[in-house]
């Protein structure tokens, strides 16, 4: 690697411990206007393992710097409301990814307001987002989260018993309804 480039990682690398240095804190929090906590906590050793180590804190907090941090007010009202502003930070990398999820029964659901429909980070947790290989098809983790029931009943089956993941047959970020069953591979 080129000089320059040994320099940004060393960067990244100090500017992103002097995150950690904070936010490695399990009690960090802020308080949002509609009474929610919403945990500032990240687990170093898991985002060290994550793919979004390689990039680093500042990529998808951009919009943080020391000079503003930590802010004075948050202008989210809930998690919830956190969470839909930051999957379009989600979507500025993962253009077409995003474009598939908009096409799924999930992203339907957050378009006609159903506030348990899964968002980026329902399945995926940004400080910690592993390799698709590395996911549990033993656990079914992340679809069972949501859809345990479903899954119970699968681990049952015949395929569940050959230990097929879920998206051997259901795509996982464009989803379609179970009725539809016109995405399946």
């Amino acid at each position: 690697t080129s000089l320059s480039a040994r320099a940004a990682d060393s960067a990244r690398s100090q500017l992103d411990q002097q995150c950690l240095g904070c936010h490695s804190a399990k009690e960090l929090e802020m308080k949002l206007a509609n009474g929610e906590t919403l945990s500032l906590y990240v687990q170093g050793p898991a985002f060290a393992k994550s793919v979004h180590n390689q990039i680093g804190c500042a990529v998808c907090h951009a919009n943080t710097s020391f000079e503003n941090h930590p802010p004075v007010k948050t202008k989210f009202a809930s998690i919830r409301e956190y969470s839909l502003a930051q999957t379009k930070v989600c979507e500025s990398c993962h253009a077409p990814v995003f474009k598939l999820y908009e096409g799924s029964i999930h992203a339907a659901l957050v378009r006609e307001g159903n506030s348990s429909a899964p968002v980026c980070t329902d399945c995926h947790s940004p400080h910690a987002v592993m390799a698709k290989a590395a996911y549990d098809t033993a656990t079914g983790t992340p679809c069972s989260k949501c859809h345990n029931p479903i899954f119970n009943a699968y681990a049952g089956s015949v395929h569940g018993q050959a230990t097929l993941a879920c998206s051997n047959c259901h795509r996982a970020h464009d989803v379609s309804a179970a009725t539809t069953g016109d995405n399946l591979k």
